[in-house]
């Protein structure tokens, strides 16, 4: 153990993140920070994230081990998070490699039942609520089914503005 260790932040396990998100503010494990956010506020709660770029400009920070990742413009102001709750079968670069495995809420809500409330799209759901623009994709046929089992939605996309 080194001098300074103790000022290490220590890891974070997905497992171990609460996160309820409204048009206003995301309160991440107490913290509260409003929305849409500046990426450095994401970092200061999950740290480093993996970058990537992809076409158009486009940029994706990554938290890899969470099962988080997010969208930023080129100011690197965060308008949408993505939260990833099952493996894919084919995953894409810009997504996280782990999955998510803490609780979430949308105003308070849990976010299954929300989108639940949604319009079908025949892969996925979307709906808007106070604000906030929601889309969640159903798992691969080969994970599971869409028929309102807790596992029916791979994961969820949240736009904040």
């Amino acid at each position: 153990m080194g001098l300074f260790d103790f000022l290490k932040k220590p890891k974070l396990n997905s497992a171990d993140i609460n996160i309820d998100v409204t048009n206003h503010v995301a309160t991440i494990n107490g913290s509260s920070i409003p929305v849409p956010c500046q990426l450095d506020e994401l970092t200061k709660i999950f740290g480093k994230a993996r970058r990537f770029e992809g076409g158009a400009g486009n940029l994706n920070y990554v938290w890899d081990e969470l099962g988080i990742y997010c969208y930023v413009t080129a100011g690197l102001k965060v308008y949408c998070i993505a939260i990833k709750k099952h493996k894919s079968a084919q995953p894409m670069p810009f997504e996280a490699s782990g999955t998510y495995k803490g609780m979430l809420t949308i105003c308070g809500e849990n976010w299954e039942e929300v989108m639940s409330k949604g319009n079908d799209l025949e892969i996925a759901r979307e709906r808007s609520i106070d604000g906030l623009s929601l889309f969640a994709e159903y798992v691969d046929f080969e994970y599971g089914d869409k028929n309102g089992c807790s596992n029916a939605y791979a994961g969820i996309e949240i736009k904040l503005v």
